[in-house]
């Protein structure tokens, strides 16, 4: 027994562990990153928080696992990660920081769409450095041999080339042309729901099942924004190797119109982003059963992500249809 609360004492304090190195385009700064937003905070966090809060779906480590729960989010933790130092954060996104958003603007386009992909890059090696660190404790526990191939070494060694081909696609993709302010090689689709209350918001990097290209995925961004108590978009992104399968991953999306297009991005939410916040007022006005559809989708579709190998072929995605997914 007390070799079962040494582990689990040990695995709860790598789950609380941060990566915290600035990931500016050149990868040369040495400065501490800060908690940045991923998604703008004064103004985007502005219209969707009650008493400063959100509601998010998270993670939570008990005795029996990890749980995923809906979690009252302070607006300073709400979207966060140590992925720049504060330099480079002011520096880089301070025109869509400090600015009104404008979707014909394709700096600004450029950098929402930067700002998911490193999100979802400094997501990827913190979970891959948990990972080592959690077969680096089996190996130092005595569970599994340094010198015998093993199921957590294999896990550990596919995360660490998982965050290797993501930092590689937006090193090819993205650094270069940020440095010289280059933004020509960025496509986007950009819809706009006129008198929509604020529900959501939405920053992250996505991929498909089964839309490849030359044996590796097609990735996509997208952001969904509140810019008015009226106004919502939402702001697709690929790069020009990518745009005609990503576009063609996205029909259902992309063809529908009105509330059909909404509940279609509605279920692509909830089954490829986990970096995604909730109106409390929205919230609060679900019922019981709708929230824990969602949950229930978001569980089983989300998480069997994170336990795909680096080609993400892990069976089928999910097919179900209810009223319920709706999220605006």
């Amino acid at each position: 027994m007390m070799m079962d609360k040494e582990a689990l004492s040990t695995f709860f304090a790598i789950h609380r562990a941060k990566f915290d190195r600035c990931l500016e385009p050149q990868m040369r700064c040495e400065q501490t990153a800060i908690r940045a937003h991923s998604i703008q905070n004064a103004r985007t966090l502005d219209l969707l928080t009650i008493d400063n809060h959100v509601i998010a779906l998270r993670p939570r480590a008990s005795e029996t696992g990890i749980q995923i729960d809906y979690k009252s989010v302070g607006r300073n933790d709400a979207s966060t990660f140590t992925g720049f130092c504060s330099e480079h954060d002011r520096d880089i996104f301070a025109p869509i920081d400090t600015a009104t958003l404008d979707t014909t603007n394709s700096e600004q386009r450029f950098l929402l769409a930067y700002r998911a992909v490193s999100f979802e890059l400094h997501a990827i090696i913190e979970k891959a450095a948990k990972i080592q660190n959690i077969y680096r404790a089996r190996v130092g526990l005595g569970w599994d041999s340094p010198d015998a191939t093993s199921e957590a070494g294999r896990l550990a060694t596919a995360d660490l080339l998982h965050a290797f081909i993501t930092w590689r696609y937006r090193a090819e993709n993205f650094d270069a042309d940020l440095l010289v302010k280059n933004y020509s090689n960025i496509q986007h689709d950009v819809i706009i729901f006129d008198n929509q209350k604020p529900c959501i918001a939405v920053s992250s990097l996505f991929s498909i099942e089964g839309v490849t290209r030359e044996d590796d995925n097609v990735r996509i961004a997208l952001n969904v924004l509140p810019m008015s108590p009226r106004k919502t978009v939402a702001v697709f992104a690929y790069h020009n190797i990518d745009a005609e399968l990503g576009r063609s991953g996205l029909t259902r999306v992309l063809q529908a119109t009105g509330e059909q297009q909404k509940y279609e991005l509605s279920k692509l939410i909830i089954r490829k982003m986990s970096n995604f916040y909730i109106s409390p007022a929205h919230f609060a006005a679900w019922s019981p059963g709708k929230a824990d559809r969602i949950k229930a989708e978001f569980v089983s579709t989300v998480l069997r992500e994170h336990r795909r190998d680096i080609r993400h072929e892990v069976g089928e995605p999910s097919q179900t249809e209810h009223q319920d997914f709706m999220l605006f």
